[in-house]
């Protein structure tokens, strides 16, 4: 579960959300952005959270590896 909150996209490029800054791209300041905050169960840690982005991160980029590793298969076989 999750709940929102709006917050305005700052001249400097940063949004503020409990207590902690965060950068945003430059095109969208002085505009509103519908931010999220996970709920975390009582039996859940914050850590927990963090290892799971972790994991996402790195799936990502194996992700990008193997296809950049085809692309780059593909142009050397078809030249």
């Amino acid at each position: 579960m999750h709940y929102w909150k709006i917050r305005k996209v700052s001249k400097d490029c940063f949004v503020s959300f409990n207590g902690k800054r965060y950068s945003y791209l430059f095109r969208y300041v002085g505009q509103e952005l519908k931010v999220k905050k996970p709920y975390l169960p009582s039996d859940q840690k914050p850590q927990d959270v963090k290892l799971e982005a972790c994991k996402q991160f790195i799936l990502l980029i194996e992700n990008f590896l193997v296809v950049l590793l085809l692309n780059l298969a593909n142009f050397f076989f078809n030249f």
